[in-house]
């Protein structure tokens, strides 16, 4: 599962939001990081409600729970930096050294002596 899918299934599970502060959170304008997208073909988030679009809740699926429980119980942590509602786009252009890249390539530290 894809890094950033995860945190956007655990920000979901923290409290009820409403799509409209989803895609606030979480659009991005980078086509090569549909997170809101992966999370709903991978059958992980559903929009439900009545009313307007923005004001409908997203919740978690029971494949959603099942996926923050299989972290838990493997006692891997999901990352923090999930996004504030202030900010609109997520970047991954310097990733923090030794983690892979969007390209899965990885990033090294270099020493510089200043």
């Amino acid at each position: 599962m894809d890094a950033l899918t995860l945190q956007l299934v655990t920000w979901l599970s923290d409290r009820p939001r409403t799509y409209g502060e989803v895609m606030e959170a979480w659009t991005t304008t980078c086509p090569k990081m549909p997170v809101w997208e992966d999370a709903v073909t991978s059958g992980l988030v559903r929009v439900e409600g009545v009313g307007s679009m923005r004001q409908r809740l997203v919740n978690l699926t029971p494949r959603g729970r099942a996926l923050l429980s299989d972290q838990t119980n493997t006692g891997a942590a999901p990352s923090q930096g999930i996004p504030s509602t202030a900010s609109s786009t997520v970047s991954t252009a310097n990733p923090p050294s030794g983690r892979p890249s969007r390209s899965g390539k990885r990033e090294e530290a270099t020493a510089s002596s200043g």
